[in-house]
């Protein structure tokens, strides 16, 4: 006879157990998908100049951080995954986004432009420093 209630509490546990993966399957699968329409969203919202802002990279990325990143984000936000209506145009902006930043020429010029818009924010600084300590 205890063999019998053994077998059943084996049974009754991988039930539950089971139940269990499957219920933490479901929470991680909805954790990702909430994941993947953050993404899609802080994509959309991004800046349109800035390619380094799509791929959330900073300013000094090598070529091969863009490489990974995009890899990274691309399978997060790719249409056939994410079920997010916009997924196909964050897609398309981090692909545009790679594009721009492993061509050479390109990414030179954003960073030229990146470097003199916070030069020109360095000047405005200053003179507004200086008008606020000059005494009336």
């Amino acid at each position: 006879m205890g063999d019998v209630s053994e077998a059943t509490s084996s049974a009754a546990a991988a039930a539950a157990s089971a139940l269990n993966d499957d219920l933490l399957k479901k929470f991680f699968s909805e954790v990702s998908e909430v994941e993947r329409d953050n993404e899609v969203s802080r994509i959309l919202s991004c800046f349109k100049l800035n390619a380094f802002e799509y791929l959330n990279l900073p300013f000094t990325s090598s070529v091969e951080d863009v490489k990974r990143q995009y890899r990274k984000l691309s399978l997060l936000v790719h249409p056939d995954k994410c079920k997010h209506p916009q997924a196909k145009e964050a897609f398309g902006a981090l692909a545009k986004a790679q594009q721009l930043l492993l061509d050479q020429q390109e990414r030179d010029y954003i960073l030229n432009q990146v470097n003199a818009a916070r030069e020109e924010l360095r000047a405005k600084r200053k003179k507004q420093l200086k008008k606020t300590l000059q005494p009336n």
